[in-house]
């Protein structure tokens, strides 16, 4: 099952411009989600880096760091053969980076990443985690998209909605 992150608008539909409402007159909001894209995956590049933080990845039991030390030498946590990773930081055929004028999806295809997050039959150690800070910070890319496009005078004059 693929692990992937939804966005929607619903945040931006009370933004106005002359009492009418901004979002119902923008059709694409592309270039909106592909900066979100290039966003998530650094933020992803960060919690990989930092084995987790805002909510740390728990460490591997004795027994199971002994293995992945003998069998791939050592490496940080959540790193094994660097898949998973590589799917959620950069572009690979795991990864899901589908974006459209109104929505995106963004994540991976990795069989596994879904039981690590959710920690089925393992402990959780969530890789994808967006936070408020991300939300705002997203919302705030919507906010000068639309911005944007009232100072270059893309939408119709209020008089004219």
């Amino acid at each position: 099952m693929p692990l992937d992150i939804e966005f929607d608008i619903r945040g931006l539909t009370e933004l106005t411009i002359g009492g009418k409402r901004l979002v119902k007159f923008t059709r694409d909001f592309t270039t909106v989600f592909q900066r979100i894209a290039i966003d998530f995956r650094k933020n992803e590049k960060n919690l990989f880096a930092r084995e987790g933080t805002p909510n740390s990845f728990q460490q591997l039991s004795a027994k199971y760091a002994a293995f992945k030390k003998r069998a791939v030498g050592a490496k940080p946590i959540m790193q094994f053969s660097g898949r998973l990773m590589r799917s959620l930081t950069g572009k690979t055929s795991d990864t899901i980076d589908a974006i459209g004028p109104r929505d995106a999806k963004l994540g991976t295809r990795t069989p596994y990443a879904n039981r690590h997050q959710v920690g089925f039959k393992m402990p959780k150690r969530e890789i994808i985690q967006i936070t408020d800070k991300h939300k705002k910070r997203w919302h705030g890319f919507f906010e000068k998209f639309l911005k944007f496009q009232i100072d270059n005078r893309v939408f119709p004059k209020p008089g004219a909605l």
